[in-house]
């Protein structure tokens, strides 16, 4: 806590079965996190072999142009998330989000479960979501200006709380 640990443009860092954990701060440009483990997913993906990156609370990460994939959640906020040009693939879940989400170009594609399942603040601008059970899953406030959903069980699914959308495109929902 306190601490900012910040990964150099370029690096790729395998995970294999283990997790990072941030309780203080994360800057991240141009960097690739995953796992070479073997995994048993659908169609041979290597999706939940390893936890991914956890933001607790109070913690915080900016990441640009950074890739996140094999993991069971690419990336679980409980503090504050700021993101340009992520991407996550190949994970049981995209993202879960209990504290603030503020994404710009996230591209979430084979998403086995859910893209994003979000019970906080989630801010999602000029992103697509593609091959996944459910794009997003929304009981908190969540606020979407421009978004394309494509190839998924179901588009934005909201329970409770709040929603502002604005810009939204669905194509091949199977639901």
């Amino acid at each position: 806590a306190g601490d900012t640990l910040t990964i150099a443009a370029g690096t790729t860092l395998d995970a294999k079965d283990y997790w990072i954990l941030v309780e203080g701060s994360l800057v991240a440009t141009d960097a690739t996190f995953f796992s070479s483990t073997p995994g048993s997913g659908q169609n041979g993906t290597s999706a939940g072999v390893w936890n991914g990156i956890i933001i607790a609370p109070g913690g915080d990460a900016v990441l640009e142009g950074v890739t996140i994939s094999d993991a069971r959640t690419c990336i679980y906020v409980g503090g504050r998330l700021d993101a340009t040009s992520l991407t996550l693939s190949h994970c049981l879940i995209g993202m879960e989000i209990t504290g603030t989400a503020n994404l710009t170009g996230l591209n979430g594609t084979d998403l086995q479960s859910e893209g994003i399942r979000s019970t906080g603040t989630l801010n999602i601008t000029n992103s697509n979501i593609s091959n996944t059970g459910m794009a997003i899953s929304s009981s908190g406030y969540l606020d979407v200006d421009g978004l394309a959903i494509v190839d998924s069980g179901a588009g934005v699914y909201v329970t409770a709380g709040s929603a502002t959308i604005d810009d939204l495109e669905v194509v091949n929902l199977s639901m």
